[in-house]
């Protein structure tokens, strides 16, 4: 008998710090054997031989142990959560990502570390928004670890207010970790944040330095984008950018395009024509140079505002089309902006047969360019 058969037979032994060294050394000796016996004594009745079960699943790298570790991530113990979390970090794989996005709010502080962790490990960007969350969190080592996290996560626009708010955390670590996240955004709105943060924690040199390579960094990209323009768009908000100037030094400034209503300048490029859609769904989806907006939220009874191009007004159950245009509207007008000319300039397109009342017609009619009607 081999010591792996050895620490095997030891997993079923009446005494549970045998059982819990035998799950220790076989994570060190990573031998696939191990793989099986170590799921069961994921659900051993001793909470010490489940978390060494966890760690040496996450040593050894089979990907059968994921979904085992999936299910532990709700034991009743949180030294088993947390090294249930960390296992799966090291596993790698995509599977954990959903699993570990629920319990990163965790009533436990260990826990919700050890995830936020393992999401770094992961490196999927599904993890962004709840990891912007956790940079709210109570406790210090969990702000912490979701700094590092969203670091290697980089360029979500939705993390730059977080990440500002970050920069002025008590913990220098946090701090730091928020600064080195924002100077990796392709965002101009990090700008002045960072100013602020390197004028209060270095030397007016060394501050100007860092604020210069962050400048320099952007630059380029920025003017990338003006040269895009009309075409781009701020996917989060379905808003076009205003431009605005940025003075760089003495004798130079810098142009850059700008959501109206966030702020980011992380925009998408090569967005010919916006199309606004109502067929009861939600949500948007880009085919070639077009994107398509559902601007009715049937279960919200609500509009969603976007710079549309174009109005089509799709056949679907359920849907009462005299509210919904009232409504979509005045979001249309109060929202855009862009003055008196804004509706008047946008066609509208019914497809198939939605059962549009003649009342509504008209007013389609009356408030935009041409109403058309396509089978």
């Amino acid at each position: 008998m081999d010591k792996v058969e050895e620490y095997i037979k030891r997993l079923e032994d009446e005494e549970w710090n045998v059982r819990s060294d035998a799950a220790r050394a076989l994570g060190n000796l990573v031998d696939s054997r191990a793989v099986g016996p170590l799921i069961k004594a994921l659900g051993d009745e001793v909470a010490y031989v489940r978390r060494y079960a966890a760690k040496a699943l996450g040593q050894l790298g089979e990907p059968s142990a994921v979904e085992p570790l999936i299910k532990a991530l709700g034991d009743r113990e949180k030294r088993v959560r947390s090294d249930a979390a960390r296992a799966l970090g090291n596993l790698s794989d995509p599977r954990a990502v959903e699993p570990l996005i629920k319990v990163i709010g965790d009533r436990e502080k260990r826990v919700r570390r050890h995830t936020a962790w393992a999401l770094g490990k992961l490196g999927d960007l599904r993890a962004v928004a709840p990891l912007i969350k956790a940079l709210g969190d109570e406790d210090g080592d969990v702000r912490k670890e979701a700094a590092k996290t969203l670091e290697k996560l980089g360029d979500n626009p939705r993390a730059v207010e977080p990440l500002n708010k970050a920069l002025g955390d008590e913990d220098w670590m946090i701090r730091e970790s928020a600064a080195y996240a924002l100077a990796r955004l392709p965002d101009m709105r990090v700008v002045p944040a960072l100013g602020k943060y390197y004028e209060k924690h270095f030397e007016k040199e060394k501050a100007e330095k860092l604020l210069r390579e962050v400048i320099d960094r952007l630059a380029p990209l920025q003017r990338e984008n003006i040269q895009h323009l009309p075409r781009l768009l701020c996917i989060t908000c379905y808003r076009r950018p205003i431009v605005k100037k940025m003075k760089i030094g003495p004798l130079s400034s810098l142009k850059y395009a700008v959501c109206p209503q966030c702020g980011t300048s992380a925009l998408a490029r090569d967005i010919r024509e916006v199309v606004g859609v109502v067929d009861g769904r939600t949500g948007h989806e880009i085919h070639d140079d077009t994107l398509y907006v559902r601007l009715w939220d049937n279960t919200a009874q609500e509009c969603v505002y976007a710079d549309i191009d174009r109005l089509e007004i799709r056949e679907a159950d359920g849907l009462r089309y005299d509210i919904i245009v009232n409504k979509l509207i005045l979001t249309l007008h109060d929202r855009s902006g862009r003055g008196q000319d804004y509706l008047p300039g946008i066609p509208v397109q019914l497809l198939g047969n939605p059962d549009i009342p003649l009342g509504t017609r008209s007013l389609l009619e009356q408030q935009f360019r041409e109403v058309t009607e396509k089978q």
